[in-house]
């Protein structure tokens, strides 16, 4: 749920040519238990990451991404990734 929230997020930041894929990223020292995933969300371990994201596009019919439309998102996602400590402790505090 956590993570759907997460892209509803950030399709409301980028437009709607953009390309957005699931991702869940594990550190490897968890265990995950058996799990059932019903949709395209790609559930990996850090170690496996690029791994997977790397089949994932190569499993799309349509994986071109213009440079311009790259920078732009990149440009309007940028600012959400930056921050304080603050700002992180109070999201872990609403999302439990």
């Amino acid at each position: 749920m956590q993570n759907a929230a997460h892209i509803r997020a950030i399709k409301e930041i980028v437009n709607d040519i953009t390309p957005i894929y699931s991702v869940i990223a594990f550190s490897d020292q968890c265990t995950l238990k058996d799990i059932t995933i019903k949709s395209d969300i790609i559930v990996t371990y850090y170690s496996s990451l690029a791994l997977n994201i790397d089949r994932k596009l190569n499993s799309l019919t349509n994986n071109d991404m213009s440079a311009e439309l790259f920078n732009e998102t990149y440009s309007k996602l940028y600012q959400y990734s930056q921050a304080d400590d603050l700002i992180k402790a109070q999201h872990l505090q609403n999302v439990y």
